[in-house]
């Protein structure tokens, strides 16, 4: 095949159109990596999510059980003590006798369990945000 024939212009046309088509393949590769990146970083943000969600579960199980069984035990030691009341005539009230029983120390937990939420709430809500970009 003879190339003498073909003006230099067709060359020339066709080396720009390759340059272009060249620049528009690495666009789309950088975009389509830019895509799966932002995927990914939401795939790992949700299974932290998750994962924490997984862990706070079972601190708030843990929690009800004793909760629950120090619910038990109160209830125990209440009708013990109007049990002792009736029994006694000069016995102090019930309130008097339940003064100690409180504990302060749920409210550090509470607070414990308010962080961990909303950490969980923001990295859920970031996860949400990449998902809908």
């Amino acid at each position: 095949m003879d190339t003498s024939n073909i003006p230099k212009a067709f060359w020339y046309s066709l080396s720009f159109c390759m340059v272009v088509g060249t620049i528009g393949l690495l666009f789309i590769a950088y975009k389509a990596s830019s895509v799966s990146i932002e995927i990914a970083n939401t795939k790992i943000e949700l299974l932290s999510a998750v994962s924490q969600t997984k862990e706070i579960k079972a601190n708030l199980e843990a929690e009800s059980r004793r909760l629950a069984s120090a619910n038990r035990l109160f209830q125990e030691k209440m009708a013990a003590l109007e049990k002792s009341a009736r029994n006694t005539p000069s016995a102090p009230s019930i309130e008097e006798l339940t003064k100690g029983l409180m504990q302060p120390a749920f409210a550090t937990q509470d607070l414990t369990y308010k962080t961990e939420f909303n950490a969980l709430d923001t990295k859920i809500k970031s996860a949400e945000e990449a998902i809908r970009k």
